[in-house]
């Protein structure tokens, strides 16, 4: 998908535009993952989003490897998922 894909997607999902506790606009969300995921190679960002069950970390992927400007998201499915994500944030920093 391309960025624009995947922040319109996700915009959708969000209750209200809410992402990281603040309110974003469409705009937003796409200049905050461009800028995140800056430069030629694979990168990833987490977020988090508000949903109708709450607040839930995902991420967004930039993927080079299947063509430029190809970026992919992942909301995981359940809590347990979840702990995953935010381990892997923890740890990194």
């Amino acid at each position: 998908m391309t960025l624009h894909e995947v922040t319109t997607q996700l915009f959708n999902l969000s209750i209200d535009g809410f992402f990281n506790r603040e309110k974003f606009t469409l705009q937003r969300l796409h200049d905050y993952i461009s800028a995140m995921t800056q430069g030629e190679k694979a990168a990833t960002v987490t977020m988090e989003i508000a949903l109708p069950d709450g607040w839930w970390c995902f991420t967004v992927s930039k993927l080079p490897q299947f063509g430029r400007g190809f970026y992919d998201y992942t909301i995981p499915d359940n809590r347990e998922d979840e702990l995953h994500i935010k381990s892997r944030l923890f740890c990194n920093s």
